[in-house]
C-alpha cells in the first residue's frame, strides 16, 4: 500500500476529500497528516452515501483523521487511527435535520488520539462493533447528542483516566438540549481500566 504524508501547507479539508459522491471505496496504504497546521484531516467524507473506508492506516491529522459528515450506509472497516493532533481517531457527524444512517464502524484500532477514539453525534440506526479503543486522551467511544437506535458491542475499550468530565470508555450523552438520545443498546464489550467504565447521561 501507498504511504502518502502531507507537507507543507494548502489543505483546506483534507488529504482524500469525498464531496457528495456515491460508491467510493478508499483501501489500503497509510496517510500522513503532517501533525498542526497542514492537513485539517487525512480522509473527509461529506454528504456521500454507500461508501467505505477500509484497512488504511491514518495519523498525525490537525483535527480528525477519518471524519464522515452526514451521508447513509458508510463502512469504516478495518482501519488503524491514532495520534489525531486535536480532535478524534474516527469522527461521525450529522445534524439535526440530516443524520448519517446506517453506518458500520467495525473492526478498527483507535489510540492516542488527542480527544475520543470514536465520536459520534446524530447518527442513527448504526453499529459500532469489534473495534479496539485505548488509550485516547478524553474518553473511548462517545455517543454525543442525537443518536437513536445504534449499538455498540463487542468493542474492546480501556486505558482512560483523565479527570472529570472526561475518562469514561463509553460515554453517551444527550447534552439538554432536545435533540434525542435514545434506544441505544450497549452490550458485549470489554471495558476495564478506565476512570469510570460506562456512563449513560440523560438517555
Amino acid at each position: 500500500g501507498a504511504v502518502i504524508t502531507a507537507t507543507g501547507g494548502g489543505f483546506t479539508i483534507a488529504v482524500f476529500v469525498v464531496d457528495t459522491k456515491t460508491d467510493v471505496r478508499i483501501t489500503g496504504g497509510k496517510i500522513d497528516g503532517g501533525g498542526a497546521g497542514v492537513a485539517p484531516r487525512c480522509i473527509n467524507f461529506k454528504d456521500s452515501d454507500d461508501s467505505q473506508i477500509e484497512r488504511v492506516k491514518v495519523t498525525n491529522a490537525a483535527t480528525s483523521n477519518i471524519r464522515v459528515l452526514r451521508g447513509n450506509n458508510i463502512q469504516i472497516l478495518n482501519n488503524v487511527s491514532w495520534g489525531a493532533v486535536a480532535n478524534h481517531g474516527i469522527d461521525v457527524s450529522g445534524s439535526n435535520a440530516d443524520r448519517v444512517t446506517k453506518l458500520l464502524v467495525d473492526g478498527n484500532v483507535a489510540y492516542s488520539n488527542a480527544k475520543n477514539g470514536i465520536y459520534l453525534t446524530f447518527v442513527n440506526d448504526s453499529t459500532i462493533t469489534n473495534n479496539f479503543v485505548y488509550s485516547n486522551t478524553q474518553n473511548g467511544i462517545y455517543s454525543y447528542d442525537g443518536n437513536s437506535r445504534n449499538t455498540i458491542s463487542n468493542n474492546w475499550i480501556y486505558d482512560h483516566t483523565a479527570v472529570a468530565p472526561n475518562g469514561f470508555g463509553i460515554y453517551t450523552t444527550d447534552a439538554d438540549n432536545g435533540n434525542g438520545l435514545d434506544h441505544i443498546t450497549i452490550e458485549g464489550n470489554q471495558v476495564y481500566a478506565n476512570r469510570v467504565g460506562i456512563m449513560l447521561y440523560n438517555t
